[in-house]
């Protein structure tokens, strides 16, 4: 990080507060390619990523996106599996 500038830096840090606040990510870093992924706990933290990659004209970042929710529900039971429990979720009754 300490080639970013103090700018980059703050967009990044703010990047990663708000993937640990909704449990996903999606990006596209090459031109053409898109990743989707949600974060795997078990007992003692993260501990995996499940993750889809595809084209940007089969694969959605859209936040309700199909593959989306399949990758975050696939994430969720095996964190339950993992003994985990899927942190951004801790704030729902």
């Amino acid at each position: 990080m300490n080639s970013l500038t103090a700018a980059q830096r703050t967009g990044m840090l703010e990047d990663i507060e708000h993937i640990r606040a909704v449990g996903h990510c999606s990006a596209m870093s090459t031109p053409g390619v898109v990743a989707v992924s949600a974060p795997v706990f078990d007992e003692y933290g993260m501990c995996a990523t499940v993750a889809v990659v595809g084209t940007d004209n089969t694969l959605s970042q859209a936040d309700d996106a199909g593959e989306l929710l399949l990758v975050v529900d696939t994430a969720r039971q095996l964190t339950k599996e993992m003994g985990g429990r899927y942190l951004p979720d801790q704030d729902m009754p």
